[in-house]
C-alpha cells in the first residue's frame, strides 16, 4: 500500500509471561483498588460522623450558653426591679382578676334579662330589663307559648295511662289479609299449559 509503519524496537520479543498468568496480575490489581476505595470510604465516612457530633456537640454547648445567660439576665431584672416591683406587679395582677370578675357577673346579669342570648326583644339589650311593646302587645292578644322545655317528656302518669294503646295496630296477627298486597289467601296465579291456550 505505499504506507510506512513504525513498530517498536521489541515488537518480536516473547512474553516472559503466560496469558493467564497477566490475568491473574490484573485481578489482583483490581481487587486491590477496590479494597483502597473501600477504606478511602470508610475514612470518609468516619470523618463526616465525627464531623457531625463535633457539631452537635457544639450546638448543644451553644444552647447551654445561651440558657445560662437569659436566666442571668432574668435575675438580674429581678435584683433591679426589687420587692416593690414585684408587689405593684401582683397588685395590678388583683386588679385585673377582679374586673375581669366583675364582668362575668355582669355577662350573667344580662343572660337573665329577657329573650335568648340575653337580648330582650329585637333592639332590646340584655341587663337593663327593658321588654319590646310589639312583644307584650302580641302576648297580651294571643298569650304566651309557656316553657316548651320537657314538653314531651314522659312522667308517671303518662307511662300508666294505657288508653291510647291499640292492640290490633301493634298485633302481628292483624297486619295485612293474605301475603301480597290487596290479594286473597286462596288466589293463585293460572298456569299456561305449553301448546294451549287457557
Amino acid at each position: 500500500m505505499g504506507i510506512e509503519a513504525n513498530r517498536p524496537d521489541d515488537f518480536y520479543a516473547e512474553m516472559l509471561k503466560t496469558d493467564q498468568q497477566m490475568g491473574k496480575i490484573r485481578e489482583n490489581l483490581a481487587d486491590q483498588q477496590k479494597r483502597i476505595e473501600i477504606v478511602e470510604e470508610r475514612k470518609r465516612r468516619q470523618a463526616e460522623k465525627k464531623f457531625g457530633k463535633k457539631m452537635q456537640v457544639a450546638a448543644a454547648q451553644a444552647r447551654a450558653a445561651q440558657k445560662r445567660e437569659n436566666l442571668a439576665e432574668i435575675e438580674k431584672w429581678k435584683e433591679s426591679k426589687g420587692e416593690d416591683e414585684s408587689a405593684s406587679v401582683e397588685k395590678t395582677l388583683e386588679k385585673v382578676s377582679k374586673k375581669g370578675n366583675q364582668q362575668a357577673a355582669g355577662a350573667e346579669v344580662g343572660t337573665a334579662g329577657h329573650g335568648k342570648g340575653g337580648k330582650g326583644g329585637k333592639g332590646g339589650k340584655g341587663g337593663k330589663g327593658k321588654t319590646n311593646k310589639k312583644r307584650l302587645a302580641k302576648d297580651k292578644k294571643y298569650g304566651h307559648g309557656g316553657p316548651k322545655r320537657a314538653l314531651k317528656n314522659n312522667s308517671a302518669d303518662s307511662c300508666r295511662d294505657v288508653s291510647s294503646f291499640k292492640a290490633s295496630k301493634h298485633s302481628p296477627m292483624g297486619k295485612g289479609k293474605g301475603r301480597g298486597k290487596g290479594k286473597g289467601k286462596g288466589v293463585k296465579k293460572p298456569i299456561k299449559k305449553a301448546g294451549g291456550k287457557h
